[in-house]
């Protein structure tokens, strides 16, 4: 199920943001490139951060490590955006550097909400007693 989740995801926003994208093989590439993030975001949120953090009940540091580490992940997936702007010949069209790293770095942290969202209703809806 979740990976047509994720699927369907790739699917919506490489239509959706086709038109802020100079090519379609530039669109196709940065979404692969930002999804592909999010995703490792999402697992590694709940295969490392939450069991590490959460359940020892370290909520602060769970919150500055989650912080820490989608800030460093989107400067790494940014970055390769980047590059495949400029491999493609479109290095003008790049535009303000914090201004879009702080868009995609909104995006990360819109779909890490949304998978917490997510599991927590899957997880509510499973333990509620069945008649």
């Amino acid at each position: 199920m979740q990976v047509v989740i994720w699927l369907a995801l790739l699917v919506f926003w490489t239509l959706f943001s086709i038109a802020y994208h100079p090519s379609i093989l530039t669109d196709i590439a940065v979404t692969i490139v930002l999804l592909s993030s999010y995703a490792v975001m999402v697992y590694f949120n709940y295969l490392i951060l939450i069991p590490h953090f959460l359940h020892t009940r370290g909520y602060l540091q769970y919150v500055i490590a989650l912080l820490i580490s989608m800030c460093g992940l989107m400067f790494v997936a940014f970055n390769i955006i980047r590059l495949i702007y400029t491999y493609f010949g479109y290095s003008a069209l790049i535009g303000d550097y914090w201004y879009n790293y702080a868009i995609d770095l909104f995006g990360m942290i819109v779909h890490v909400s949304a998978a917490m969202l997510l599991v927590w209703i899957v997880s509510r809806l499973q333990a509620q007693p069945k008649s």
